[in-house]
């Protein structure tokens, strides 16, 4: 398991230094850009990351979510001179770590069988149609998503779906190495979405008139016979 080292190199002073800076920074409506680009910082947190991913996952994709949550919780971080680096990689490792047991209770929530359900079933104040309706909706959206780069997705998903400035959605992109800028970072996210969904889509209105149009060439058909 991963741990802090006692042994700082000398490491903890300034890193301190960068640390009081990004929470300001954040409180200020500012982008912490120099603690996301620190050496110390990247280091440490793909190391935590690579250790609490699950086997599947990318740890690149992992590193990504960390960062935001980071970003997200960093007004809220209380500094703690008696831990090592003031107990900032600790409250790291505790964050990826909560993570992977929150996907793993979720992957365990969805292997439950149908017999769990059966009194949501006969509740017919629930419309199984609008039940099937968000079923379907979701696993297209997650299909599209698993079809993205991850450069594509991580942009996608700070910008158009966690809604983050486009300037801190740049700083992660850039930290996870995938350097730009904010209106780039945008592109990328707008890119995604019309390839990955519109065309969607589209497909799918394609496939309807398609339907539609078989359904009145066999009625003229019956109709001639």
């Amino acid at each position: 398991m991963y741990q802090d080292s006692s042994s700082d190199n000398g490491e903890q002073g300034p890193f301190r230094v960068l640390l009081c800076k990004a929470i300001e920074d954040v409180n200020n409506g500012r982008e912490p850009n120099e603690f996301f680009e620190n050496d110390l910082y990247v280091r440490k947190g793909k190391k935590i990351c690579r250790v609490h991913r699950l086997e599947y996952e990318d740890p690149g994709d992992v590193w990504a979510e960390i960062q935001i949550k980071v970003l997200k919780g960093l007004p809220k971080f209380k500094l703690n001179d008696e831990l090592p680096f003031d107990g900032f990689f600790i409250w790291v490792r505790r964050m990826a770590r909560n993570r992977r047991i929150d996907i793993l209770r979720a992957s365990r929530a969805k292997t439950e069988s149908v017999d769990d359900h059966v009194d949501d079933l006969k509740d017919d104040s629930i419309n199984p149609n609008k039940r099937i309706d968000q079923t379907d909706l979701l696993k297209e959206f997650n299909r599209c998503v698993e079809l993205m780069s991850t450069k594509e997705r991580l942009a996608f998903m700070c910008i158009k779906v966690l809604e983050l400035p486009s300037r801190v959605a740049a700083v992660i992109l850039t930290s996870a190495g995938f350097p730009c800028t904010h209106t780039t970072a945008i592109d990328w996210a707008s890119d995604a979405l019309r390839r990955y969904f519109q065309e969607t889509a589209i497909e799918r209105k394609e496939s309807a008139r398609a339907g539609t149009r078989a359904k009145k060439t066999s009625r003229k058909e019956q109709a001639a016979s």
